[in-house]
């Protein structure tokens, strides 16, 4: 325990009946005043002799009379001259820090050494976005990153400036991808690398080139810049030509394996026109039937014997039920020689001899038609040397000619469309328009405007001799079009099948294993030409890419 100090034994208790023990007051009846000042420590020797004295005189006046109660105190009072002694030290530890003509007393205080910020450049920092993050929000410092930006947002604005009318960028463009590269540059350099990251993105956007417009490929971030560069080298080193893709043209001598024509049949050809009247098998149910007049919109029914057609119109699979090996159709998995599960109002065959499709409609070369547009009335008004590279995609249909085009779309090297034609079946009739996976329907082919002999003309306006076609089973869509054409590409021969000829992969496992791309889901409204063209040209692109310009391939092709 402490000593007790004694210090309020002269203060009377104020309690009469105190029963604390010990009580630090006093209960003396005798008990004189006592200094406050002394009390507090505040008090010196001479005011307390003052303080004395003052009492004294005040205790000798006290007779006088009330009214010298009613005196204010002196002025040289201990007690308050001790308080006002402690009001100021007490203003004295809150005064401001005196000004510098007022310090020649207290040493001035030192900022400390920052870290140097980025450069400064001039901006206008009433545009500039401002930050709105808490300081514990990031690891770098608040008033660092507000500067990075407003350095960004002067460089973006400069680089901008060159974009036409309107002049300047859109509203608001400069600011976005000023925030978007602040950022960036933070993720990417992170607490100890973010100014070194944003000096750097500095330096590259004062490099760029200045942009003519918003597709330019100096708009947008620093990750969007590359992105953009790296896609334009890739599609430069994709380009086609036909040094590129040489080695990938089918050799003449593989042309009779995958079913291309090297010569036009023997014969004028065109000499039957279609095959009305005559016994046909069909070729989706395997029956017989004898090919209508007129197609659906004429005999109709009454040509197919007064029956519908019923089929699978899936492919075939092979697969086990019940133990037993069997074949199932895709479309209903049902075993392929059960009931079809669709119907169709006519019967329907297709021809595949090379004789007896020049028998309906003649065979010509590339070589030929243009001969004849050269020769004709328009005298090869505006014809060229035709397309380098070329992608062709055919949508055909079921007529009383067998299996006839009814769309042709054609592509250039960079899958722009140049021709896109419907065809309407003159002199053979619609059986069925297959628009399951043509996408064709009546009303189109009614209103088309050109028949065989003239959309293959226009085709041969863009292919010469010298132009490289690049499809998928391109046979068909040569032999559907009745053209002979010795320089092709087939993506069904350069990404063989696994099981080899005569099996083939479908396009659109292709577009899907390769180019990462699905294609052909449309359903019951069929497949489009220009897509699947575009798919078969950049398949040809992803070879070229691969070997670097020069793909080892099925060889290369001549006449």
């Amino acid at each position: 325990m402490f000593t007790p100090l004694s210090l309020f034994s002269s203060v009377r208790c104020p309690d009469q009946t105190c029963t604390r023990s010990p009580c630090p007051l006093s209960h003396s009846t005798t008990t004189t005043p006592v200094d406050l000042a002394r009390l507090l420590g505040l008090a010196t020797s001479s005011t307390t002799t003052t303080a004395s004295t003052s009492r004294s005189s005040s205790s000798a006046t006290a007779a006088a009379g009330p009214s010298i109660l009613k005196r204010p105190a002196p002025a040289n009072s201990g007690v308050t001259a001790a308080l006002a002694r402690e009001v100021k030290i007490r203003k004295v530890a809150v005064a401001p820090v005196p000004s510098s003509s007022s310090s020649s007393s207290r040493p001035a205080l030192k900022r400390p050494n920052l870290p140097p910020t980025l450069p400064s450049t001039s901006t206008n920092s009433s545009d500039c976005p401002i930050l709105n993050f808490l300081p514990n929000q990031t690891t770098v410092p608040l008033k660092d990153r507000q500067r990075a930006l407003q350095l960004l947002f002067s460089a973006f604005s400069t680089l901008y400036s060159s974009l036409p009318n309107p002049p300047g960028p859109p509203k608001g463009l400069v600011a976005q991808h000023a925030m978007e590269q602040e950022q960036e540059g933070y993720l990417k350099g992170g607490k100890f690398g973010y100014k070194n990251a944003l000096s750097n993105i500095l330096i590259s956007l004062r490099k760029r080139a200045p942009p003519t417009s918003l597709s330019h490929p100096s708009i947008g971030t620093q990750s969007t810049h590359v992105a953009t560069l790296e896609r334009l080298a890739l599609e430069r080193a994709s380009r086609l030509s036909p040094d590129s893709i040489a080695s990938l043209l089918l050799k003449i001598e593989d042309f009779e394996t995958w079913g291309y024509l090297v010569e036009v049949p023997d014969g004028a050809g065109g000499e039957e026109g279609n095959c009305e009247g005559e016994e046909k098998e069909c070729g989706r149910c395997a029956k017989s039937f004898v090919v209508p007049k007129g197609g659906v919109e004429g005999e109709g029914e009454e040509g197919s014997g007064g029956e519908k057609c019923s089929f699978h119109w899936g492919r075939k699979r092979w697969a086990k039920e019940h133990g037993v090996r069997t074949q199932l159709a895709t479309c209903c998995l049902a075993p392929f020689n059960s009931p079809g599960c669709t119907s169709s109002l006519s019967h329907v065959f297709k021809e595949t001899s090379p004789s007896d499709l020049h028998r309906r409609v003649g065979f010509k070369t590339t070589e030929q038609v243009r001969e004849r547009l050269m020769n004709g009335e328009m005298g090869g008004i505006g014809m060229g040397g035709g397309l380098e590279v070329g992608a062709m995609d055919c949508e055909m249909f079921y007529s009383t000619c067998g299996m006839s085009v009814g769309r042709v779309t054609l592509l250039d090297e960079e899958g722009k469309v140049v021709l896109d034609e419907f065809v309407r079946p003159d002199p053979a009739a619609v059986l069925d328009l297959n628009t399951r996976f043509s996408g064709l329907h009546l009303p189109q082919i009614n209103s088309a405007i050109m028949d065989l002999a003239s959309v293959r003309e226009a085709l041969c306006v863009w292919v010469s001799p010298e132009t490289t076609l690049v499809g998928h089973g391109l046979e068909n869509d040569l032999l559907a079009l009745r053209l002979v054409h010795r320089k092709v590409v087939d993506t069904a021969v350069i990404f063989p099948h696994s099981l080899g000829p005569p099996f083939r992969p479908a396009l659109k496992d292709l577009a899907s294993t390769y180019l990462q791309r699905i294609i052909q889901n449309s359903g019951d409204d069929g497949h489009s030409p220009e897509v699947d063209a575009r798919t078969c040209l950049d398949l040809v692109k992803l070879k070229v890419r691969e070997a670097g310009g020069g793909v080892s391939g099925s060889g290369s092709g001549g006449r």
